[in-house]
């Protein structure tokens, strides 16, 4: 009588864990070479490290081009509609992973010379270099007074002033004068990489014309600070009427596609 051995797939707590049902001893099929990928196959949280992310599609990715070899190598014709089926998944879900995900900054201890303080995050994709969900304030001090910030000021004279990063109490930028600015420098260019930037400095003060070129009255600073940044979460979308799966729906359908052609390949023979 043939063997089987069968795959059992179950997601629990956010996790892909890989169950393998042995009877009567048989392997279904795998070597022993390609079982240590199973066992390497964990889903990681959902806000662990981008490059974690993506060994995991790796090792996925390896399994499935292991399987689809074997599959139209020896196959039928239902075999290889399978084994198609789940490296196409498997690529796709790859492809979804390596795009970086923005991230959001927030600022942390950062405190005025006058007492006020700077609070507040914005999100900074670095690839494609934009900022956006601006929602920075300021707090009063004996200099200063409280602020919105809720844009990153985009004249010629803010955009030269890189590293520098200058947002605007504003939303028209074609005249800002007397309008207050928060002046923030990171110790390093910020990336697509969550983690920690320390401040070098920074300040708040009113533009002194138009492009915001010169300073007017105001002017408080500050020495110390952080900006903590971390993976952005947009807010879900309004629903649509096409269902669409994620890269972790993916990659859970490939594999239950490459664990069914497995069973079918041993059941057939």
């Amino acid at each position: 009588m043939t063997t089987i051995s069968c795959i059992s797939i179950y997601f629990r707590r956010g996790h892909l864990l890989l169950h393998k049902h042995k009877h009567r001893g048989a392997w279904g099929g795998m070597t022993a070479s390609e079982w240590p990928f199973l066992n390497k196959l964990r889903f990681r949280q959902r806000n662990k490290e981008f490059s974690e992310n993506q060994q995991i599609y790796g090792l996925l990715l390896k399994l499935h081009v292991v399987n689809f070899v074997s599959f139209y190598t020896e196959g039928d014709t239902m075999n290889k509609l399978l084994a198609s089926a789940a490296l196409a998944l498997s690529s796709l879900a790859f492809t979804a992973a390596a795009q970086a995900a923005p991230l959001q900054w927030t600022l942390k201890d950062v405190t005025f010379d006058d007492g006020g303080t700077a609070t507040g995050s914005f999100v900074y994709d670095a690839d494609s270099d934009t900022y956006s969900n601006v929602q920075l304030s300021t707090t009063a001090g004996s200099v200063g007074g409280a602020s919105d910030f809720r844009s990153k000021c985009v004249t010629p004279h803010c955009i030269n002033a890189l590293p520098e990063l200058i947002f605007v109490a504003s939303s028209n930028q074609s005249d800002l004068t007397n309008v207050t600015y928060l002046d923030i420098e990171p110790s390093a260019p910020l990336s697509n990489t969550p983690g920690t930037v320390e401040l070098a400095f920074g300040m708040s003060t009113t533009c002194g014309n138009a492009a915001c070129s010169t300073n007017g009255p105001g002017l408080r600073a500050f020495f110390s600070g952080q900006l903590v940044g971390v993976p952005y979460i947009a807010p879900p979308a309004a629903p649509t009427s096409v269902p669409t799966l994620n890269q972790w729906s993916l990659a859970g359908l490939s594999m239950l596609l490459a664990a069914w052609a497995l069973l079918y390949r041993r059941c057939a023979s």
